[in-house]
C-alpha cells in the first residue's frame, strides 16, 4: 500500500523561527494574539450569548463603521444595482449550480450562459463571446495568449496607459514565458509596428479616461499581420462605438460595472469576445445551442479546448476558472436595463463628468485628459491638502495617481457615475474652490 504524502510549504524549523520572531509559542497562540490585538475586548462574554443577542451585538459593532462616498474610479465603479437582480440571480438553480458538465441536468444554467454570451457579443459588436473568464486582468492576459496562438509571434505592444493593475498582472503572468512585452506611449505605437508584433493592446477609455478611435490602430496592426486587442468599459458602450465597429479582433473587459457592485474587491467578471474565425483559439467555456433527437432546442458546452478535456500542452488555457454566477448577474442586469436603460446610464455618467470638468477648467486647473467618457485626471496644487480636507468633510475626492507613477504628483483621477449625488458634487466643488482660494 503506497503512502500518501501531504505537501507542507514550511518545515517545523521554519515555523519555530517565525513563531519565535513573533514572541509566541504556537500557531494557536498566534491566532489568539491577532484576535486579542485586533478585537481587544470585542468578543468578551460572547460564549454566553444567544443567537438573537449575538446578532444585536454584531449590529452594534458594525454601526461603528464609517462608509465614505467618493468620486473614485480607476477601472472599478459604483453603479446602481437593481434590487431584482440578486433576487433573480440568487435563485438556488443559479446560486448553487455546479459546472454544467452534464447538459441533460444543466439546461437552465447553460441557457442562461448562452444568453449571456449573446448579450456580450451584441454589446461589443463582436461575433462570439465565451461564458466568461476570471476577471478583467486575466482576460487581458488570455487575449494576449490567444493572439500568440493565432499569429505564432512573440512580441506584444502595450499602451503605457493601461490600468496599472493590469500591467502588474501581465508582468507577473508573462515573466516565465517567451513573450516580449513592449510598453510605449500610444503616439509611438503605429510607427513601431513590424512583422514581429502579435498584438497591440489598447484600453479605451484608458486609465486616465481618454477616449479615442481605434480604427487607425486596427488598420496599422492588420497591415503587419497582427491583431488588435481592446480593453473596454462596458457601461461606456451605451454611447461609445463598440469594439467590433472599429476593427478590434479581441475585446476584453471587466464586467464589475454590470450589476456586480464593488464587493470589497471581488468576485468580478472577465468578459471576452472575438471574431468567429478565431473562436477555436478562444479560452474558457463556450456554450452552444443545438437540437436533440426530437428537434427541440438544447444547450451544451462546445469547443472545449480546456486542460480537463485535452492534453495540457494543447489547451487554450490552463486557468480554467470562470465566473458563471457573476456572468448571470450581468445578464440579469442587462435584461433589466435594456438598451435604452444602458444608454441612459451612460449619458448620465458623461453629463455629470462634463459639468464637473467645466467647473474645474473654469478655476484654471490643468485637466490632463482629452476626450473622455465619465472620468478625467486633473492636476491640483497641494493635492495632499485638498485630499485631507475632503476626508475631513466626509468624502473621498478621487483616486490619487502618484501611487501608480511618481510623475503624476498632484494628479487626481475623478470618476462620475449615476450614483454620485448632486450634494456630493456640490461638496466636492465647494472644497476645491476653498482649497484654490486658500
Amino acid at each position: 500500500m503506497s503512502q500518501a504524502y501531504n505537501f507542507v510549504p514550511h518545515t517545523e524549523e521554519n515555523l519555530r523561527a517565525m513563531l519565535s520572531a513573533l514572541s509566541v509559542e504556537s500557531l494557536e497562540g498566534l491566532y489568539w494574539k491577532v484576535v486579542d490585538h485586533r478585537f481587544a475586548g470585542t468578543f468578551s462574554g460572547f460564549d454566553s450569548l444567544s443567537e438573537l443577542e449575538m446578532e444585536r451585538e454584531f449590529s452594534r459593532i458594525l454601526s461603528g463603521n464609517k462608509v465614505l462616498p467618493g468620486l473614485v474610479g480607476g477601472g472599478f465603479y459604483r453603479h446602481f444595482v437593481p434590487k431584482a437582480l440578486n433576487e433573480l440571480a440568487g435563485r438556488a438553480e443559479f446560486y448553487a449550480a455546479y459546472t454544467p458538465y452534464q447538459p441533460e441536468a444543466s439546461q437552465g444554467t447553460l441557457q442562461a450562459l448562452y444568453e449571456y454570451q449573446s448579450m456580450m457579443a451584441r454589446l461589443t459588436a463582436m461575433e462570439v463571446a465565451n461564458a466568461s473568464v476570471y476577471d478583467g486582468g486575466s482576460a487581458v492576459f488570455e487575449a494576449i495568449m490567444m493572439s500568440l496562438r493565432i499569429t505564432n509571434r512573440k512580441a506584444v505592444v502595450v499602451d503605457e496607459l493601461l490600468n496599472p493593475i493590469y500591467l502588474r498582472m501581465l508582468n507577473s503572468y508573462l515573466s516565465g514565458l517567451d513573450v516580449e512585452l513592449l510598453l510605449m506611449p500610444r503616439e509611438q505605437i503605429l510607427e513601431s509596428l513590424d512583422g514581429r508584433v502579435s498584438a497591440v493592446v489598447l484600453q479605451m477609455p484608458d486609465f486616465l479616461g481618454n477616449v479615442f478611435d481605434l480604427s487607425e490602430f486596427a488598420d496599422g496592426v492588420h497591415e503587419v499581420g497582427g491583431l488588435l486587442v481592446q480593453i473596454f468599459y462596458p457601461i461606456s458602450l451605451g454611447i461609445l462605438r463598440p469594439p467590433g465597429e472599429m476593427g478590434v479582433d479581441i475585446a476584453v473587459g471587466e464586467g464589475q460595472s454590470l450589476g456586480l457592485g464593488l464587493n470589497f474587491g471581488g468576485p468580478y467578471l472577465g468578459i471576452m469576445a472575438t471574431r468567429r474565425e478565431f473562436v477555436r483559439k478562444m479560452p474558457g467555456r463556450i456554450v452552444g445551442r443545438t437540437k436533440d433527437r426530437n428537434g427541440r432546442d438544447c444547450y451544451v458546452l462546445t469547443l472545449q479546448a480546456r486542460e480537463q478535456h485535452i492534453r495540457r500542452e494543447k489547451a487554450t488555457s490552463n486557468v480554467c476558472s470562470n465566473e458563471s454566477l457573476c456572468a448571470i448577474k450581468s445578464l440579469v442586469y442587462l435584461s433589466l436595463m435594456g438598451g435604452s436603460g444602458l444608454r441612459k446610464v451612460a449619458r448620465v455618467c458623461h453629463l455629470k463628468a462634463k459639468a464637473l470638468r467645466s467647473f474645474v477648467e473654469a478655476l484654471g486647473l490643468e485637466v490632463v485628459t482629452g476626450d473622455y467618457f465619465n472620468e478625467f485626471a486633473v492636476r491640483i496644487p497641494d493635492l495632499d491638502g485638498f485630499y485631507s480636507r475632503a476626508l475631513e468633510r466626509g468624502f473621498i475626492p478621487g483616486l490619487r495617481l502618484e501611487r501608480f507613477n511618481p510623475e503624476w504628483k498632484d494628479y487626481l483621477l475623478v470618476a462620475l457615475t449615476e450614483t454620485v449625488e448632486e450634494d456630493l458634487i456640490k461638496r466636492w466643488q465647494d472644497s476645491l474652490r476653498s482649497h484654490i482660494r486658500s
